[in-house]
């Protein structure tokens, strides 16, 4: 009896200090900090939300923020500064800085095609109408920019000869340049597509998902120095990714409830949830062959020559997959 008493005054103190602000923070600070830079509030930003909030990050040891940035040439500036170590946003735009010198590697590759869809007035059925008409992008040499020219090019036409393009801004500018007729045209987000639809103003030219078009569209990247002295550091954010993106194909409740509070169409949400989730990889390598798509799309002379690999780092992602982390996830033997 007297044992048991001092078992019970035991397990009372380790539960008062389990519940002490102090030892909550030294579990904190237990954790590995972490700075994941993101931008455009879209198909990234509503996984890394969903993984902050339900600490998936702690479950591989990091301490991790996401921290919103609102332009590539900031991004760049934030990676090689050390004010962030992570970027999982528009690889493309990772890829035009490694060309134009910045030391990115790329860790991992979550989404391996074209997202969005090109659309245009009512009047433009097939991509052949397009000739002699005007498509809105953010801005030259952005995301949107490349794309709109990779998907003219796959369609046989050739951009500013055949179809005008004009810099506009991001998507809400795009949308509401389309509305007022100041273009035909556009790449727009796929949670937006419904609402432009609905409109009567519009149709989807094409959904860019079913283009046959290998490409790195989004993904996580480090720079070369910080994943020679961090290669356990990067393993354990690959295995975050891993576990996340298998929780957002698993929690479609969830994933619509955040899509819902970005304004995404209720009558559309689960369709572009599903296929958001069905882009998502399971298993998020470093594929060669989509980082090559992106290089073949781009204008630079340095794309040309560029092998693909030299863009890559393996080591994590190799350290997750011989860890059957994907396996026990999705119930593999």
């Amino acid at each position: 009896m007297r044992r048991l008493g001092c078992a019970a005054v035991v397990l009372f103190i380790i539960g008062i200090m389990m519940l002490s602000p102090r030892f909550v923070r030294a579990q904190v600070k237990a954790l590995e900090p972490v700075k994941i830079g993101y931008s455009g509030i879209g198909i990234a930003h509503d996984l890394l939300k969903m993984m902050e909030k339900n600490r998936t990050f702690e479950k591989y040891g990091l301490n991790a923020q996401g921290i919103y940035i609102g332009s590539g040439s900031l991004m760049n500036q934030a990676i090689v500064g050390g004010s962030i170590q992570f970027t999982t946003s528009d690889l493309p735009s990772q890829i035009q800085a490694a060309l134009a010198g910045v030391d990115f590697k790329i860790i991992g590759v979550t989404i391996n095609r074209l997202d969005g869809s090109i659309m245009t007035r009512k009047e433009i059925r097939k991509p052949e109408d397009l000739k002699g008409k005007r498509l809105a992008i953010s801005r030259f040499g952005s995301v949107s920019d490349i794309v709109t020219q990779l998907v003219l090019r796959y369609w046989k036409l050739e951009p500013q000869k055949d179809v005008a393009i004009l810099q506009v801004g991001n998507t809400p500018s795009r949308i509401a340049a389309i509305f007022s007729g100041q273009v035909d045209g556009g790449l727009i987000n796929p949670t937006d597509v419904a609402r432009v639809v609905a409109s009567g103003c519009c149709v989807q030219l094409a959904d860019l998902g079913d283009l046959d078009i290998p490409y790195a569209r989004f993904g996580v990247t480090a720079t070369g120095s910080f994943l020679k002295s961090r290669q356990d550091t990067a393993r354990k954010l690959m295995e975050a990714f891993v576990d996340g993106i298998h929780y957002y194909k698993t929690h479609a409740d969830e994933a619509v409830a955040a899509m819902l509070t970005r304004g995404v169409e209720p009558k559309s949400a689960r369709e572009v949830y599903q296929k958001v989730a069905d882009s998502y990889r399971s298993r998020p390598d470093p594929e060669v062959s989509s980082i090559k798509g992106v290089l073949d799309s781009l204008p630079e002379e340095k794309a040309k020559t560029r092998p693909p690999e030299s863009l890559i780092d393996n080591g994590p992602w190799l350290s997750v997959a011989k860890s059957g982390l994907v396996d026990r996830l999705y119930g593999k033997k």
